[in-house]
């Protein structure tokens, strides 16, 4: 048996190692274990390698047992952080680029969120990185510490476990993240090839940065290439696949499809009055619950929204702990359906089937979606269904109003959604009401602008994304037995 990463222990799969080599991904995240999980990702990978996913998932009770490809999973805990001297390093190269002005996205959190609640210690990082920007050190600085993260941050374990499943190509699902570049740097120690998959069409731009020049990079679109060569002007000298979102291969899978009176007599709807869908976002990021009551309150005092029925959404990957209003909603409002996440997982935050099928159905049905600069904004856009954004703080006092205003208007990711002329930006309650009128009046408005969000940030959507995925990594595993 080998020690792994934090101390749990995993025994090497059992296949023949003479024979068989293994293209490892590290997952661990609902985002990317669904993605893995319900795309044709792992069937094609099959054919040519044997693939091997790492996700703490299994062990949920949602998790599907009589999946084809379930023994590609293994429970294997990712480590916990890298040691702290390398950590503040990477810190200290994140604030150097950030320094350079590329992400509009980061100055705004640094001047609202990271800035104001920024220890000492990081304000020394903030200070010492900008005179390393000035000198244009960006660069020389991150390969530095790229150097010293395989030199001392590669963990034996990892090593050992890496060799002992001959894994032959490693695909980092969350190369932002400090526990995945901790894998990374242990297979880079060994020679092995790492391949990014950027996780989401944010990520390049919100993110602390990927300390590696990896050897490939999975993208979703032509503007995420873009967006990766302008960030990490070492990809270019590196293969780019742009494959399209995996993400939305389900919504083309039948499996996931179902009929508008099936959903409906599942919450009690009538499927001949409208459906609006309020989504709501990370509690932790911005408290979007605190805009339902008003939105309730004016719907049923608006004549035209009156027969209309509204579903609550959570955000998947958070329980309801934080969302304190949904206690007082459901007392006085108890006709608004509230999906919530906890029903499908206990430990680890897991989209099973059951939950799939619930989001795509939701966004499918809605007949408009209320939300707030998320990505169900382009999930509603696939469906050709109109969109209201808040920009605006719902929170009492607005504590957050600049900065929703900045993420709309000048947040890397979101600015082009905003631009597209795909849905409403509603500076008040009052304007998110009278963009759902319009909209239940006519559905085709901004029709043209919907299609331009989806091909921006999806790229390529027919359902073959995971596909194009697992062929780029057998590619790159052809060219490294060669």
């Amino acid at each position: 048996m080998t020690a792994l990463l934090d101390g749990a222990t995993v025994k090497p799969t059992n296949h023949n190692t003479q024979s068989t080599p293994s293209v490892v991904c590290i997952s661990s995240h609902f985002l990317t274990d669904r993605l893995i999980l319900h795309s044709s990702f792992l069937p094609t990978l099959a054919a040519g390698c044997r693939p091997l996913v790492t996700s703490e998932a299994i062990t949920e009770p949602a998790f599907p047992q009589d999946h084809p490809q379930r023994d590609a999973f293994h429970p294997v805990p990712l480590p916990q952080g890298s040691p702290g001297a390398l950590r503040q390093a990477r810190h200290l190269a994140t604030h150097t680029w950030d320094h350079k002005g590329l992400s509009a996205s980061r100055a705004s959190m640094w001047r609202h969120r990271s800035g104001p609640a920024a220890k000492p210690r990081d304000l020394l990082m903030r200070g010492l990185s900008k005179p390393l920007a000035a000198l244009g050190l960006e660069n020389w600085l991150e390969r530095k510490v790229e150097r010293a993260l395989v030199r001392y941050g590669a963990q034996a374990e990892i090593r050992d476990w890496l060799q002992a499943e001959r894994a032959a190509l490693v695909v980092i699902m969350n190369p932002f993240l400090d526990p995945y570049q901790q894998v990374a740097a242990a297979a880079r120690s060994l020679g092995l090839p790492i391949v990014a998959f950027i996780t989401s069409w944010d990520n390049i731009s919100t993110k602390s940065r990927m300390v590696f020049d990896y050897d490939a990079y999975l993208v979703w679109s032509d503007a995420m290439k873009a967006e990766l060569h302008q960030f990490y002007p070492r990809s270019v000298k590196r293969p780019v696949f742009v494959t399209g979102s995996p993400i939305y291969d389900a919504f083309c899978q039948p499996r996931f499809e179902q009929s508008r009176e099936s959903f409906c007599q599942m919450y009690g709807l009538n499927p001949k009055r409208p459906i609006l869908l309020y989504s709501l976002g990370s509690p932790r990021f911005i408290r979007e619950d605190y805009g339902l009551r008003p939105f309730l309150t004016a719907q049923a005092q608006t004549p035209e929204l009156q027969n209309a029925q509204v579903i609550i959404r959570l955000h998947p990957g958070h329980g309801e702990a934080k969302v304190t209003e949904l206690e007082n909603i459901r007392r006085d409002f108890p006709h608004a359906v509230i999906q919530s996440p906890q029903k499908h997982w206990q430990r680890v935050p897991f989209q099973s089937e059951e939950g799939i099928r619930e989001w795509i159905s939701s966004v499918r049905h809605a007949d408009v979606l209320i939300n707030l600069s998320s990505t169900m904004a382009v999930d509603a856009a696939y469906f050709d269904h109109p969109v209201v954004n808040i920009n605006f703080d719902p929170e009492p006092g607005g504590p957050n109003q600049t900065m929703i205003k900045e993420i709309n208007q000048s947040w890397n990711h979101f600015r082009p959604i905003c631009e597209s002329g795909g849905l409403w930006l509603a500076s008040d309650m009052n304007e998110v009401i009278q963009a759902t009128v319009a909209y239940l009046r006519d559905p085709s408005l901004h029709r043209a602008g919907r299609r331009k969000m989806v091909q921006h940030v999806c790229g390529p959507v027919d359902g073959q994304a995971g596909r194009r995925m697992a062929e780029a990594c057998l590619s790159l595993l052809t060219t490294v037995k060669t």
